[in-house]
C-alpha cells in the first residue's frame, strides 16, 4: 500500500511526500516515510524533511526557519579611476549581507537574488 501527496512551501520548494506500507519478515506492519525534492531551495528542502520526518516520530518541531549564514565576501582590486563604483558594489554588497542575516524568509529570498 502506499499514498502520495506534493507539497509547496511558501518559497514554492515543491517536494514528495509518499508514506509506504512494508511488512516484515515476522509479519509485523511497519510504515515508512519517504520526502523527495522536486524543485525549489535545498535550504528550504532540507528544513521541512527534517521537520516533517521529526513530526512523524513525535519530535517537536521548532517553528522557525532558520536563517542561512552571512557570506564574507572579499572585494577584488579595482583599477584606478573606478572608486565611485567600488563605493557602490561595497555598499551593494552590504544590503545583501543585511537581507541573508534577517529571520524572514522573503528578506533572505531577495538577498540571494
Amino acid at each position: 500500500d502506499e499514498a502520495m501527496v506534493i507539497a509547496e512551501t511558501k518559497d514554492h520548494t515543491r517536494f514528495e511526500i509518499r508514506l509506504l506500507k512494508h511488512q516484515t519478515e515476522d509479519k509485523k506492519d511497519n510504515l515508512l516515510l519517504e520526502v523527495q525534492r522536486k524543485s525549489g531551495s535545498t535550504i528550504t528542502f532540507h528544513w521541512a524533511a527534517r521537520s516533517i520526518l521529526k513530526s512523524a516520530q513525535g519530535i517537536a518541531v521548532k517553528e522557525t526557519v532558520p536563517r542561512p549564514l552571512a557570506v564574507s565576501l572579499i572585494p577584488l582590486p579595482l583599477p584606478e579611476g573606478k572608486y565611485r563604483e567600488q563605493i557602490a558594489v561595497s555598499k551593494e554588497i552590504e544590503n545583501i549581507e543585511s537581507l541573508l542575516q534577517k529571520d524572514r524568509l522573503d528578506a533572505n529570498v531577495l538577498g540571494m537574488e
